[in-house]
């Protein structure tokens, strides 16, 4: 539940707040917010509480990938104009 809850909470919330959202955009803060998670797990284990690990991982994803779809023009957006010929 930690490794997926943060992460699609997240892509809701570029969805609502931004209209920069994608799908590469939000793949890439998934799999930053993943890392972070496992990497928090791996090396802090015990010291860090779970409680953590879910709203440190949205906020990776979030951040991660809202960063993303900046710095990816085109992002596999499709234009609804560009007819099939």
């Amino acid at each position: 539940m930690g490794f997926f809850a943060a992460p699609i909470l997240s892509l809701f919330v570029l969805g609502l707040l931004t209209r920069r959202a994608s799908f590469r955009g939000w793949l890439v803060g998934l799999v930053c917010g993943m890392g972070l998670t496992v990497f928090l797990k791996v090396y802090f284990g015990e010291q860090l509480m779970p409680i953590w690990l879910i709203p440190s991982s949205f906020v990776v994803c979030a951040i991660v990938g809202y960063g993303a779809n900046v710095l990816m023009p085109g992002s596999g957006r499709v234009d609804a104009r560009v007819s099939d010929q």
